[in-house]
């Protein structure tokens, strides 16, 4: 009777215990400041920080008429999209959600973004906003990740990389998997998904060439994506395919 009664007051004790409060958080690297923003002249001259004081600022990009530029922060938390001008003048931050909104590219009237989130359901997606209302909408979805968009500059499509059709295959002789990573275009509106590279490969951070008739690419293969991590390698190869 008495180990009873002493499980039930244990029980008791455990669940009225108050909730936690605080959550440690170790983070090795790396640190505020130490990752940042520069901007200079084209000649290199006169570099000095974007914006002050510089946060943990990446991945920027210029607005078609160079009046602004758009760029990840995780200054306020979470990494959101941010934009500023050329001088550093005028911040403003352009998202306010717990999810991963990064990678940012203009549409050719600057009017417009289209930008990687993870707001939907945790896995990476490509959404578009416009800046006037700051309205954003879901453009792709579905399993695996969309990443690094680009706007054609005549702005029909966008293309982006994407591990979606990926089986995640094995290193030859280990364990790691690794990233296959394909090409892919879409229209604005969400429609006509094409899928451009079929090599089960690695090619990404696609770019346009001006006249919108092709796709620039850094591919290599699959084994190189672990390969390249191990040690210096040069391997890897730019590629361009046709429209």
């Amino acid at each position: 009777m008495r180990a009873s009664l002493l499980a039930v007051v244990a029980g008791l004790a455990l669940a009225q215990a108050p909730p936690p409060q605080k959550v440690v958080v170790s983070r090795v690297f790396p640190q505020p400041g130490q990752i940042g923003l520069f901007i200079a002249a084209a000649d290199g001259g006169n570099e000095h920080p974007l914006v002050m004081p510089a946060g943990m600022d990446y991945d920027a990009a210029w607005s078609p008429d160079g009046g602004s530029i758009v760029f990840t922060s995780e200054r306020d938390g979470s990494p959101d999209l941010y934009r500023v001008k050329p001088d550093g003048t005028g911040l403003e931050r352009l998202t306010d959600s717990p999810a991963y909104d990064d990678q940012a590219a203009f549409a050719p009237d600057g009017k417009r973004l289209v930008f990687v989130t993870t707001r939907a359901d945790g896995t990476a997606d490509l959404w578009t906003m416009d800046l006037q209302t700051r309205a954003a909408k879901a453009l792709t979805s579905g399993p695996g990740g969309d990443f690094r968009p680009a706007w054609s500059p005549d702005g029909q499509w966008i293309t982006f990389s994407s591990d979606r059709a990926s089986k995640l295959p094995f290193s030859h002789g280990r364990w790691e998997h690794l990233h296959v990573v394909d090409l892919y275009i879409v229209h604005p509106d969400g429609s006509n998904l094409k899928r451009l590279t079929t090599q089960n490969e690695f090619c990404g951070s696609p770019k346009w060439t001006a006249d919108s008739g092709r796709v620039v690419a850094y591919c290599m293969t699959a084994q190189q994506t672990l390969d390249n991590r191990r040690y210096p390698s040069r391997h890897g190869r730019p590629a361009s395919f046709p429209m």
